[in-house]
């Protein structure tokens, strides 16, 4: 088996069988039936809950965060299961364990608010992307990904105007700004 083939569900077995442990005792162990131990091994399961998550963890003496790394890393996010930045959010919200209102309170935002992020009603800005990156323990990198493709489906011009004037930058959303309403005159 090739490394690209290893999967989740082989990576549970092989810390299970690396512990001399047998599937009953794992599942007694993580406090989950044999038989759902037995669909994770064999990937059948492909998003246990966090409880399951954190119950394996401690049944194999693997780092949590790892386990939850490995997850993240499977196939089904390496296809691109998410397609917007809120679909990303709310499966990392609920990977961690939190309710919309922590989510909120670790990153200073209404938990409206993430609910119109996490249901794609609202795209968050970048100010608001690195206070979710740092509240949800992951990278502005990891999460820009995830926004670029809403970005780009917007058509949001996106100018890097360090180093310019306040006047210049004013210039400049003048000239945005007519030329909107230029196009939603034609339009």
């Amino acid at each position: 088996m090739s490394n690209s083939d290893f999967s989740f569900g082989d990576f549970i077995k092989s810390c299970r069988r690396s512990l001399k442990l047998t599937q009953k005792e794992t599942a007694k162990h993580a406090h989950i039936s044999k038989s759902y131990l037995s669909s994770i091994e064999n990937n059948k399961v492909h998003n246990p809950s966090p409880s399951v998550l954190k119950n394996l963890a401690q049944a194999l003496s693997i780092n949590e965060e790892q386990l939850f790394l490995l997850l993240d890393s499977n196939e089904e996010i390496k296809n691109g299961r998410f397609n917007t930045v809120g679909d990303f959010i709310s499966y990392r919200r609920k990977r961690k364990g939190f309710q919309q209102v922590d989510l909120a309170k670790r990153s200073g935002l209404t938990s409206g608010y993430i609910s119109q992020i996490e249901n794609n009603i609202k795209t968050p800005r970048m100010r608001t992307l690195k206070k979710l990156a740092t509240a949800l323990d992951i990278s502005d990198k990891e999460l820009l990904m995830y926004a670029d493709k809403d970005i780009a489906k917007k058509e949001v011009l996106l100018v890097d105007v360090t180093g310019l004037e306040k006047e210049d930058i004013d210039f400049l959303m003048d000239q945005l700004n007519y030329l909107k309403k230029r196009a939603k005159r034609n339009n």
